[in-house]
C-alpha cells in the first residue's frame, strides 16, 4: 500500500519534463515574442559542464507550427558588451521590436556596476546584435526600468498618445417611437414671409427613431423619422457625432417634406380710396369725438349717410372680405 501511494505521489513530477521543447541545451529564462508569421523564443544557456551555472551567451530558437524548432545560433554573448564581465552571469532575457528595430534587454555584470541591466539592438530578430548604448542602463538592476528609457529610438511629439485597442463596432443604445401633432425640427420650415415666421403644424404623425454608439461611446449615430398619416408632411433626420478628439463634431442631415402651403404665404398691398371711386378725406374729417357724437356718426353710416367716415367703414370691410 505504500509502496503504491508513493508511485502516485511521484508521478504528477515524473510527467511535468517528459516533452521539452529545446532538449540539446540547458536553456532557462525563456522569453517568447511573435513577429510576423513565427514565434521567436530568446533563453539563457548553461554551459553543460557548470557545477553551479556558466552563462556566458544567450541562445535564439523559432517555429511557425510550435512543433519544430530551428536553432539560430547565439547572437547575443557577454562579448557584445566589451565592458561587461565576460564569460559568465549572463541571464534573464527579454527582446522587443520597436519601430523596426529590435532590441534585446539581458541581465548582466560589470566592473563597477554590480547586477545590472543592458540592452543589444539589430534590424532582424536574428541579429547581428550590438551594444545599443556602450554601457548598462543603470547602476544596478533596480534602475531597469529608468534605463529603458534611454534606449535610442526615433523622438516623438510631446502629446499624450491617446491608443487605439479596439475595433468600432456600433450597437443599437436606444429605441425611440412617439405619436403626436409636433414637429421634429422646427427650423427648417418653409419661409412663409412677414415679420415672422409661422410654423406650420405637421398634424398627426408617428416618430421612430434609434442611436447607435460604439463600446467606449466615442462614435454616435443617430436616426429618425417622422411620418404623417397622409404621406405628404414627413421627416427625416441623420446625426453623426465624434468625440474621439478633444474637440466635439456633430453632422445633422434633415429633410422637411410638406405641401404647397403657398396660399398661406404673406402679401403686401397698399389701396388708395381714389382706386375704389371714393374721394380721399382729411385726417380732421376722420376724427371721432365724444361717445354720443360718435354714436350719432355711426347711426348716420347706417342709415345710408355719405362722407369720408362712411368711405373708410366700406373700405375696411371690403378688406376683411378679401382676406376671409
Amino acid at each position: 500500500m505504500k509502496k503504491s501511494l508513493l508511485a502516485l505521489m511521484l508521478l504528477p513530477a515524473l510527467c511535468m519534463a517528459q516533452n521539452p521543447i529545446i532538449q540539446t541545451s540547458f536553456t532557462p529564462d525563456p522569453a517568447p515574442m511573435v513577429y510576423g508569421d513565427k514565434l521567436y523564443l530568446f533563453v539563457d544557456h548553461d554551459e553543460d559542464d557548470a557545477t553551479n551555472y556558466t552563462m556566458k551567451d544567450w541562445q535564439l530558437y523559432c517555429t511557425e507550427d510550435m512543433v519544430n524548432w530551428t536553432y539560430l545560433g547565439t547572437p547575443v554573448t557577454t562579448a557584445t558588451f566589451p565592458w561587461a564581465n565576460q564569460g559568465n552571469r549572463a541571464w534573464a532575457a527579454q527582446c522587443i521590436e520597436r519601430n523596426g528595430k529590435f532590441y534585446w534587454y539581458v541581465s548582466i555584470t560589470g566592473p563597477g556596476y554590480g547586477e545590472t541591466v543592458s540592452v543589444a539592438v539589430a534590424d532582424r530578430p536574428e541579429g547581428p546584435y550590438v551594444d545599443a548604448i556602450g554601457g548598462p542602463l543603470g547602476n544596478d538592476s533596480s534602475q531597469v526600468v529608468k534605463g529603458i528609457d534611454e534606449v535610442p529610438r526615433p523622438r516623438q511629439k510631446d502629446t499624450i498618445q491617446r491608443p487605439n485597442n479596439y475595433y468600432v463596432e456600433l450597437f443599437a443604445d436606444e429605441l425611440m417611437s412617439q405619436i403626436d401633432f409636433t414637429s421634429m425640427n422646427y427650423s427648417y420650415q418653409p419661409f412663409t414671409g412677414g415679420f415672422s415666421p409661422i410654423y406650420l403644424n405637421s398634424g398627426f404623425n408617428i416618430f421612430l427613431g434609434t442611436k447607435m454608439k460604439d463600446l467606449m461611446e466615442d462614435y454616435k449615430i443617430e436616426l429618425g423619422v417622422k411620418l404623417n398619416t397622409s404621406l405628404t408632411n414627413n421627416e427625416y433626420m441623420l446625426r453623426f457625432s465624434d468625440y474621439s478628439k478633444r474637440l466635439d463634431k456633430s453632422i445633422t442631415l434633415h429633410r422637411y417634406v410638406t405641401d404647397d402651403y403657398s396660399s398661406y404665404y404673406y402679401r403686401t398691398f397698399t389701396i388708395t380710396p381714389e382706386q375704389f371711386g371714393f374721394p380721399r378725406g382729411s385726417k380732421d374729417e376722420l376724427k371721432g369725438g365724444t361717445p354720443e357724437e360718435n354714436a350719432q356718426t355711426t347711426l348716420a353710416i347706417l342709415n345710408g349717410e355719405k362722407g369720408p367716415k362712411r368711405t373708410a367703414v366700406m373700405l375696411n370691410a371690403g378688406a376683411s372680405l378679401y382676406i376671409a
